[in-house]
């Protein structure tokens, strides 16, 4: 009404079926592709919400992801661990693990092929570190910034390499959570991919 432009929107969470299954709940979207279509009608880009944890509860993905080793873990014994954030309790996906990367690009695909135009990727990457998550049953102790970079990385690289170069993703440059901690240690997504980063 006021002439004032809107270039893009964010779905922020929930819209998923559960935390992180991809899929639209069709409770809350009954038409997410009508929707889609309707805003890129008015040249407006659409992305949603996203992060690389899996809540315990979101069944089958979880006990599948589990069974397969697909998970970040605690320590090298044991099965997989999970943490309490802020939208549940769940488990970090092994980044690592090439099977589990492809497993979750096959889940990516289902809201990719809707015609995205990128994601915004909240800061789950960040519990690596609180949570001492620092184990990848397939590739042994990690880094916390190592772990970000594989995460943004993915969103990115995948996104563009499904749907073209003008996908954009939207994250934390930096954050500290209030520790008195800077440089590396507070750096999120890595600057040459983070075009859109927004700050809360």
């Amino acid at each position: 009404a006021h002439d004032i432009p809107v270039g893009a929107i964010i779905i922020d969470s929930p819209w998923e079926t559960g935390y992180n299954t991809l899929k639209f709940d069709p409770a809350l979207y009954p038409d997410a592709q009508g929707m889609i279509n309707y805003f890129h009608s008015k040249n407006v880009k659409v992305m949603t919400w996203i992060t690389c944890i899996i809540d315990t509860e979101v069944q089958p993905y979880y006990s599948y992801a589990a069974a397969q080793n697909y998970f970040m873990r605690q320590s090298p014994i044991g099965g997989a661990t999970s943490l309490d954030w802020w939208k549940g309790n769940g488990s970090l996906i092994d980044l690592y693990n090439p099977d589990a990367v492809a497993w979750w690009k096959g889940m990516m695909d289902s809201t990719l092929a809707l015609g995205i135009d990128g994601w915004k990727c909240d800061g789950i990457d960040y519990s690596v570190a609180l949570e001492q998550f620092f184990y990848s049953p397939s590739q042994g102790i990690i880094t916390r910034e190592s772990y970000s970079d594989k995460y943004y990385r993915l969103f990115h690289d995948y996104t563009r390499e499904k749907l073209g170069n003008d996908r954009v993703n939207t994250a934390r440059p930096v954050d500290n959570y209030g520790f008195d901690i800077g440089g590396s240690f507070a750096s999120f997504a890595p600057v040459d991919i983070n075009w859109a980063g927004w700050v809360g």
